[in-house]
């Protein structure tokens, strides 16, 4: 995506800021490779791991309209105009400073645009759970009496399909509310599926699984999950498994990897 002159970037963020996975502006033609490696990959279908992008999604990627334009052209436009000052009338100190700082601007702006740089695809990397992590958290799912599933847009991912989640969540039968993209994913009428009163569910359970949720402000932060419950943490990017760690809640075991993965190896041991 390239900024507009009506749509300013605050603007295209304000808006698409929930959507999106990852956010770049790119300052100079030194940064496009890695960011333009990304978006090669998503163009070819390629799932988006990378040291950058852990977690799957848009990205948004900003391209400054200097960088748009050949370097003849910008060199063409950024020239102090010469023709406008009489040959017979030195430059005044104003003018070399302008001419100084333009020429300084250029040569920042291009810097090592021509250096040679790889093309091809980015090593793809999958985060996956620590089995240590995946039974010490099946273990406090098998004594709770009172579990809770938080889905978010994350558990809708490939590689595993919208069915077997479905299917694992069904023979799990735990409650779960559905938020984000996975809205829809249990139908019309299934019995596992709360619409409503979340607030009050949240503080009446003892454990509570957070299957791509984010504690954001969509849970207020945390601050809507009970200390007295046992909070585990499933999200593909460490950041957002911990974001606001220690401020409001604290899980009691944080799982890095897929989340439909988790959930039937849960399936599988409860």
């Amino acid at each position: 995506m390239v900024r507009g002159e009506a749509l300013s970037c605050s603007t295209v963020f304000t808006v698409l800021g929930s959507a999106l996975a990852c956010f770049h502006i790119i300052v100079c033609p030194t940064a496009p490779p890695p960011h333009v490696l990304i978006c090669h990959k998503i163009f070819f279908f390629h799932l988006p791991f990378t040291p950058i992008l852990i977690s799957q999604g848009p990205v948004f990627l900003e391209l400054p309209i200097d960088v748009l334009y050949p370097y003849s052209i910008v060199c063409r436009e950024l020239a102090p105009q010469a023709s406008h000052r009489p040959a017979s009338r030195p430059p005044s100190l104003s003018q070399r400073m302008v001419t100084w700082y333009l020429k300084r601007h250029l040569n920042n702006l291009f810097a090592g645009a021509w250096t040679s740089r790889p093309l091809g695809p980015l090593p793809l990397s999958r985060p996956l759970a620590h089995p240590r992590d995946l039974d010490t958290s099946a273990a406090i799912l098998d004594k709770a009496q009172r579990p809770l599933l938080l889905l978010g847009s994350q558990v809708m991912l490939p590689p595993t399909t919208a069915v077997k989640l479905r299917d694992a969540i069904e023979q799990l039968g735990f409650p779960c509310y559905l938020g984000g993209m996975a809205r829809g994913l249990l139908g019309r009428s299934n019995v596992l599926h709360i619409r409503h009163n979340r607030r009050a569910a949240l503080r009446q359970a003892d454990a509570i699984v957070l299957a791509g949720a984010v504690c954001d402000f969509r849970l207020s932060y945390g601050r809507l999950l009970p200390k007295s419950a046992a909070i585990i943490a499933v999200n593909r990017d460490r950041e957002q498994l911990m974001r606001n760690k220690g401020i409001f809640w604290r899980p009691r075991i944080a799982v890095q990897g897929e989340n439909t993965e988790i959930m039937q190896m849960y399936m599988s041991s409860i």
